[in-house]
């Protein structure tokens, strides 16, 4: 059977649509070049290619529905794949005087994930923590050729976003037994261990304590993960994966929040120790601080950071880490005195144009 182009068209804008449905108010970016789309029908399968529309980063969307393209309806499985255009420097992290290692890996457009190791385990039982994984088959690249590992063996899920939960699926398909955690009010895909606000656990036989914060507003079951080493002294510090409540210099959208409840999430993280490291789910810093410089115009130390990190993405390098102590400093959000201001700040970031 063969297809017009329109219906392919259509095959794929129903299938992005569906990726974007359960993401209230979630950006879905613009496509690639180069579009793939693999179809799978009940007795056959047919693979397209054909250029399309602007340019994005890297994106692969897993679908299975009914779908109607004026030639004909049936029931298919879709995957969109595009070659991604997000590129960074290796970013390896060790945290000084713990076992605490982070790998940063791109995805989509401007996505960070990560993966998070035990650094005093060398065996083949060793974990691999692996944080919003998203697009399943780059994260395993890169897992498999900077690493040498074949798989993760735990997820810590920040929100349902598809671009940041939206390989959870995939990959529990893929590997049996995977754990892989999320906010518990949260309808977060594959979710093997739900999370409530102040939960504690180690992650099987290592040393990564996990501290579970709850910060509701970009969407209602957001968590951060606050995580130590359990044998580093008290002063040693930790790191926290922040998804899209706290970005070096700003802040997520308050897509099921209001400005009280983003205010609330800020106070949370800024109780933790200021030399803990911030792992955010995007790089948005340099236009998080070009706003924050119409904010402050007088603040020395945004327009120092400011200048860091443009000299930073100038290289190709990550900004990532930042600091709470850092953020508390440079970051307009989380010095945000009340939740009025905090409302008026995100509608004018909102408007804002770096």
């Amino acid at each position: 059977m063969r297809y017009t182009r329109s219906a392919w068209s259509a095959i794929f804008s129903r299938c992005a649509s569906s990726a974007a449905s359960s993401d209230t108010g979630a950006f879905v970016p613009p496509l690639s070049n180069r579009l793939i789309v693999t179809e799978k029908t009940w007795s056959q399968s047919a693979t397209r290619s054909f250029s399309q529309l602007g340019s994005l980063g890297q994106r692969r969307v897993w679908a299975q529905r009914p779908l109607r393209t004026g030639i004909s309806a049936f029931k298919t499985h879709v995957k969109v794949s595009m070659m991604h255009t997000w590129k960074v420097a290796e970013t390896s992290v060790r945290i000084p005087n713990t076992c605490l290692r982070i790998e940063a890996f791109p995805l989509f457009q401007d996505n960070y994930s990560y993966v998070l190791l035990d650094d005093s385990q060398h065996n083949a039982d060793r974990v691999v923590v692996a944080i919003d994984p998203a697009d399943p088959d780059t994260f395993l690249e890169y897992l498999q050729q900077r690493l040498s590992i074949g798989q993760p063996t735990h997820v810590l899920t920040t929100h349902k976003h598809w671009d940041h939960a939206g390989g959870n699926s995939e990959l529990a398909r893929r590997f049996p037994g995977l754990v892989i955690y999320g906010g518990a009010s949260e309808d977060v895909p594959a979710c093997t261990s739900p999370v409530h606000d102040g939960d504690e656990f180690r992650i099987a036989q290592s040393r990564l304590l996990v501290r579970v914060l709850s910060t509701p507003c970009h969407t209602r079951g957001h968590v951060c993960y606050y995580v130590r080493d359990a044998q580093a002294p008290s002063s040693a510090p930790g790191i926290v994966f922040t998804g899209d409540t706290l970005f070096i210099g700003g802040c997520g959208r308050f897509f099921e929040g209001t400005g009280a409840h983003m205010l609330q999430a800020m106070q949370k993280l800024s109780t933790l120790p200021p030399e803990t490291f911030i792992f955010c789910g995007h790089e948005y810093t340099v236009a998080n601080l070009e706003f924050a410089l119409t904010v402050e115009p007088t603040n020395d130390a945004i327009k120092e950071k400011l200048k860091e990190a443009q000299r930073m993405r100038a290289d190709n390098k990550a900004t990532i880490p930042s600091t709470i102590g850092g953020e508390q400093q440079w970051n307009v959000f989380l010095r945000a005195s009340d939740a009025h201001w905090m409302t008026e700040l995100r509608e004018r970031k909102n408007r804002f144009r770096s």
